[in-house]
């Protein structure tokens, strides 16, 4: 008697396509996109700029197997530290932590800088501090770090949109399996600029700025 093999939705695994006979799968995973990484991409291998992840120098190494870095997130910045490319292999299990443009900082605990903090008047609000925000408008946020999409890019599956940085990095980390709908992507090149939502974040990105400083006017007159 002939029987039917049951489908377990809890035992489902993401299958590669298969390509043409005797051919490479569809999705070849280890190999490097081919145009450049976005201006913010970070290579969380050695935590360099300029190239994939696939093309990391350290790849090959066996001594930096494992190495990643952590982006700095929700620190104040008078609680970091900068401190020179780690070079022992630890990366952020040793403390070091990457920023956005490619430096190293470490945090730094210090209490009195905490009460001079709470006691000193706000200093005024940034581009990068309004990126770092998770703004109120949802369709401005990215589903990924749920900050202010930045760079904005759609997916070609379900049209999602994601920072550029955001997107590239977390495709090649997982076979281009669309973080939304879990489809597969067939390479970075299909990823599709929003023109249009990138200059509603340019606007949102001003319109902050400017309120904060009408607020600071504002507080430095009752002050005065």
């Amino acid at each position: 008697m002939s029987t039917q093999a049951r489908y377990n939705p809890g035992n489902r695994r993401p299958i590669k396509p298969a390509g043409p006979a005797g051919g490479p799968a569809k999705f070849d995973f280890s190999v490097a996109p081919d145009k450049e990484p976005p201006v913010g991409y970070i290579c969380y291998k050695c935590g360099q700029k300029g190239h994939w992840i696939q093309n990391c120098p350290e790849n090959n190494d066996p001594q930096a197997q494992g190495k990643r870095y952590v982006r700095v997130t929700g620190i104040p910045r008078m609680f970091l530290k900068t401190v020179e490319t780690p070079t022992t292999g630890e990366g952020s299990s040793g403390g070091a932590m990457l920023t956005a443009d490619g430096g190293f900082v470490r945090a730094v605990a210090d209490q009195r800088a905490w009460q001079k903090q709470a006691a000193t008047k706000p200093r005024a609000l940034t581009g990068a501090d309004v990126r770092e925000q998770e703004p109120l408008d949802s369709e401005l946020t990215c589903p990924l770090c749920k900050k202010l999409v930045w760079e904005a890019v759609r997916v070609p599956c379900c049209s999602t949109a994601f920072c550029e940085e955001c997107i590239s990095t977390r495709l090649l980390e997982h076979d281009f399996e669309c973080p939304s709908c879990e489809s597969k992507i067939a390479s970075l090149d299909k990823l599709q600029p929003d023109e249009e939502l990138r200059e509603r974040v340019k606007t949102y990105v001003s319109g902050e700025l400017e309120k904060n400083k009408k607020e600071a006017g504002e507080e430095e007159k009752h002050t005065c």
